[in-house]
């Protein structure tokens, strides 16, 4: 009877303002949760009673008989999501086991539905508390994922949505089962025909030509339920081959891990000796998680654990664990891979990491690369814009067809785990007669095209259900920071001998590229997304460290209503477009890479950026006759309602967007001939803005004086007409000693940096007079600290595994 009194004395009721200083004295005294010994009264008004004030936290309370505050329950309000709510409740604990807490929830999500309309709620919860667990389920919300801490204990993280079922696991892998048999089957009705009975290419045209190309081939033919497509591609899989490549051993050993009981004997022989002559080449020191081109060290992941296992060589499945265990420890110091954000190459990466998962019987491999694909996907999924269909930037490694954001590998992955959301996909670029809007890949060789896009969809990929919820009912706008790190490079060429997989690099010149560890910063809209970094892949040949894109319509369905601006440094005048007689027909046909002949890096605060280049002082020129930075825009479709080019700025409207460029043209030598000039000229489907340091009578110019050289802009994004105040924002850009000093202010807003051209080395770069942190991992509307690695060292190497000494003594493969 006491224990009814005591319930049936209290009352459910909202907090208001009034009641603060009793809600202050009940979070003090009962440190129901977030709080602890360490709150203050302070950081209750600061924390929740300022939510309240504006709007953003909702509170219920229960009130005794003698007016005391014994419990609470609150909606707190996602900073970015604004549909998405925070959930808590604490009692006190006379008052706990009575159904107290059941009636506070119900009375809570009640009013969370009527007055507020909200769509989703997330909460954390120790997973050891099996009442709070089964009180939350039976409230309707699911569990979304679970993460170790550091002391062993685990949290799980649960969801309760009004608007549709989280994601879930096994649906999504029929979603990506079934959109796989819909492009394999779109593929073997065009590409029967295409090799004669004994494997050898017979399509007119320009052929896929290379070996893992018709590997891929084959993959669409295995899969098939019918028994004549595997019969089709048994004289590719049974001929006798001895060549090196990096790509070829990895899909020689899907076609064994997935198919290997449709195989012929002597296929299966041939297959199987050809990944035994290529697992020696595959441990050598440049297949390691160094600073480039990671899609390779994951790939050889899979193919040493593969190989090592179906040869029964443990020395190479330990190698292929080392190099899990790498990727591991680069996750936990960097919030992105070296060769990161890439609409290419992180496609392959997360492939190569995903089969780990699929076909290694090894469970520290698979703990470890199921984490490892996970990190990896949600670097995409952070990335991905959804009304634009594509990656944002910044790019580590980009070719044409990346940056201008048409047909991309990422967006063979996204339809494959989204569907025909992602409206730039594969059975509409590359198998249906829209194909002829697209840029395509490799010259548009659409063969070559076809089958990299069968070879990303033949994986089963593992998106965490949470990455999935997340890029559905994520909101704008959203600010995503993390660091990346390079490796050292120099400018040369690599001499490959094909036969035993050795090769040489021969350097050429002094010049190096050197290593680093910095930020990239991308601010999206449902508008317009941009991506700048502080510094560039390799030798900057193919990054985009300042990338725009944006829709020219409220609702874009398809690549004709995107449109990129990205740049490239060019030395004398070169055309984007090559050529390629090998085509099938003649004509210009775009190239891969329009590669940047300067260096440089950039940063951002929103919707501004500051963008720095210098010349490469290595480019092989005798004779220079311009120097030139170049806004590029493709405008195969349509073009901008309208540029403006005065002598300190460059305004574009296009479909109710303002993109502003304040050029920085600047050098240490005398006034050079054409420094400043700006021309605007198309060159086939692009539309070019170019920027000069120098146009004038042919001449040579030292590795020194095209140091002494700088470029670069300032640019603002809006979706109204600038003010006057940004118009006439102040820029000064001058040289001190050796060093580039470049400051930018208007209202609200101060960008500046001092950097040495000659080693890119960077004395400062600010933002309102802040340097720019070198945060891990941040983005303004997903709690990261959930993720693989963050903030957590789980999970582990295995126990007594030196993976850093078997790194470590691996030879060079010349």
């Amino acid at each position: 009877s006491i224990v009814n009194d005591i319930v049936n004395d209290v009352k459910i009721e909202r907090l208001g303002l009034a009641d603060a200083e009793q809600f202050i004295k009940f979070c003090l005294e009962v440190k129901p949760p977030p709080y602890n010994e360490t709150t203050t009264a302070a950081d209750i008004i600061k924390g929740p009673l300022a939510r309240l004030a504006d709007g953003d936290e909702f509170i219920m309370i229960l009130r005794a008989k003698d007016n005391s505050i014994v419990g609470y329950a609150f909606w707190k309000r996602h900073p970015t999501q604004r549909t998405t709510w925070g959930f808590g409740i604490g009692l006190h604990k006379d008052y706990r086991g009575r159904g107290l807490g059941g009636k506070l929830m119900r009375e809570l999500f009640d009013t969370a539905r009527n007055e507020l309309g909200l769509e989703r709620i997330e909460l954390s919860v120790d997973a050891h508390n099996t009442p709070a667990v089964k009180l939350y389920e039976k409230f309707g919300f699911k569990k979304l994922r679970t993460k170790k801490l550091p002391d062993n204990r685990a949290i799980f993280y649960m969801v309760k949505s009004y608007i549709d079922e989280p994601a879930d696991e096994k649906l999504i892998a029929s979603d990506i089962q079934q959109r796989r048999e819909k492009i394999f089957a779109a593929y073997r009705d065009i590409a029967r025909e295409r090799f004669d009975d004994k494997g050898n290419w017979i399509y007119p045209g320009r052929k896929m030509g290379i070996l893992r190309e018709n590997y891929w081939h084959s993959l669409a033919f295995l899969a098939s339920p019918d028994e004549n497509d595997h019969k089709l591609v048994m004289p590719i899989l049974e001929k006798e081959v001895h060549y090196f490549c990096a790509f070829t051993p990895f899909v020689c050993l899907q076609v064994l891990c997935k198919h290997n009981d449709k195989l012929s004997d002597l296929a299966r022989k041939r297959l199987t000796d050809y990944v035994s002559e290529n697992l020696q080449h595959s441990c050598t020191s440049d297949f390691q998680f160094h600073g480039y081109n990671d899609n390779m060290p994951c790939m050889k992941a899979f193919v040493l654990l593969a190989g090592g296992g179906l040869l029964g060589d443990k020395k190479y499945v330990d190698e292929g664990l080392a190099n899990l265990c790498q990727l591991r420890s680069l996750l936990k110091r960097r919030g992105f891979l070296s060769e990161f954000n890439s609409p290419t190459y992180s496609a392959v990466s997360l492939l190569a990491i995903a089969e780990i998962v699929n076909h290694i019987n090894q469970p520290d491999a698979i703990e470890l690369a199921r984490a490892c694909e996970e990190r990896i996907f949600a670097e995409i999924a952070f990335h991905w814009h959804k009304e634009t269909a594509g990656l944002v930037g910044p790019y580590s490694r980009a070719y044409t067809v990346d940056s201008v954001g048409h047909i991309a590998m990422v967006n063979t992955l996204m339809w494959l785990i989204l569907g025909d959301e992602v409206f730039i996909n594969p059975m509409r670029y590359l198998f249906s007669d829209e194909m002829e809007k697209a840029i395509l890949h490799h010259k548009r060789n659409v063969p070559s095209n076809q089958v990299n896009s069968i070879w990303v969809a033949s994986v089963d990929y593992h998106p965490h259900p949470e990455l999935i919820d997340y890029l559905k009912h994520s909101q704008y706008p959203r600010a995503v920071i993390g660091t990346s790190e390079k490796g050292e490079t120099h400018p040369g060429r690599t001499e490959i001998n094909p036969k035993d997989g050795t090769y040489k690099f021969i350097r050429e010149g002094d010049f190096v590229h050197r290593p680093r560890s910095y930020p990239t910063m991308s601010y999206l809209t449902k508008r317009w997304s941009m991506g700048t970094a502080m510094g560039y892949f390799g030798n900057n040949a193919q990054s985009e460290f300042f990338h725009l894109r944006y829709a020219l319509n409220n609702e874009p369905k398809g690549i004709e209503d995107i449109r990129t601006i990205y740049t490239r440094y060019i030395i004398n005048d070169k055309s984007i477009y090559v050529d390629v007689d090998e085509a099938g027909e003649k004509g210009h046909w775009p190239d891969d890479l329009l590669r940047n002949e300067g260096h440089g890096f950039a940063f951002q605060q929103q919707s501004a950026a500051m963008v720095c280049y210098t010349p490469l002082p290595y480019v092989e020129k005798d004779e220079i006759s311009s120097l030139k930075l170049s806004l590029l825009m493709l405008c195969k479709h349509s073009k901008p309602e309208k540029i403006e080019i005065t002598d300190n700025n460059i305004i574009i409207k296009d479909s109710g967007l303002w993109i502003l460029f304040k050029p920085m043209v600047i050098s240490q030598l005398n006034s050079l001939e054409g420094e400043g000039k700006i021309e605007m000229r198309r060159d086939g489907d692009w539309l070019c803005i170019d920027i000069f340091n120098y146009k004038g009578f042919a001449r040579k110019f030292t590795p020194l004086e095209l140091s002494q050289i700088g470029s670069g802009f300032v640019v603002e994004v809006s979706e109204k007409p600038f003010d006057k105040s940004i118009i006439d924002a102040k820029l000064t850009d001058r040289y001190y000693m050796d060093q580039r000093r470049i400051f930018y202010y208007r209202e609200d807003l101060e960008l500046a940096c001092s950097y040495d051209p000659a080693s890119l080395g960077v004395r400062f770069a600010t933002i309102n007079g802040r340097a720019i942190p070198q945060t891990m991992l941040d983005i303004n509307d997903f709690g990261v600290a959930k993720l693989p690695w963050i903030n957590t060292e789980h999970p582990y190497p295995p126990e007594n595994f030196d993976w850093v000494k078997i790194i470590e003594s691996r030879k060079m493969p010349y």
